[in-house]
């Protein structure tokens, strides 16, 4: 077992579930109540011109298909927030497939991260294998 002092500081809570059931609500009155820092996950989409983007039969992106959505660069992103305190996080634009930008995610000292997304999920395993999973909630209709 390992000591105290090996033992992370700030743990990782996944917020899971379908569009429009309430995770992004409820990980914004955790930010106001406690102070809990969010990491939106569906910002991690791949761009549209990423020929690995899966495609629907009309050509349009399957933003429905976990294979949109790039698991690797969420868990980086999670990882150097919960390791070094901060992270730049892309900001998507879904309409057009496309990351517009940056956002640095500070924890400032936060003993909890909140990570919320529809594939936030996949994110469990390598998480508690790393220590740094606090949790995970399946969220189907919050309306706060």
């Amino acid at each position: 077992m390992n000591d105290s002092a090996s033992q992370p500081s700030v743990g990782v809570l996944l917020l899971c579930g379908p569009s429009g059931a309430g995770k992004s609500r409820l990980a914004a009155e955790w930010l106001r109540g406690y102070g809990w820092p969010t990491v939106e996950l569906d910002d991690f989409y791949r761009e549209g011109t990423d020929p690995s983007l899966p495609r629907l039969p009309l050509g349009l992106p399957d933003w429905d298909d976990v294979d949109s959505w790039d698991r690797d660069s969420a868990l980086s992103a999670v990882m150097d927030l919960c390791g070094h305190g901060e992270a730049q996080i892309p900001r998507y634009d879904i309409t057009a497939s496309i990351v517009t930008g940056t956002r640095r995610v500070s924890s400032d000292g936060a003993p909890v991260i909140v990570a919320e997304g529809i594939f936030a999920a996949r994110l469990i395993e390598p998480l508690a294998s790393l220590g740094l999973l606090a949790g995970a909630w399946c969220i189907r209709d919050y309306h706060g």
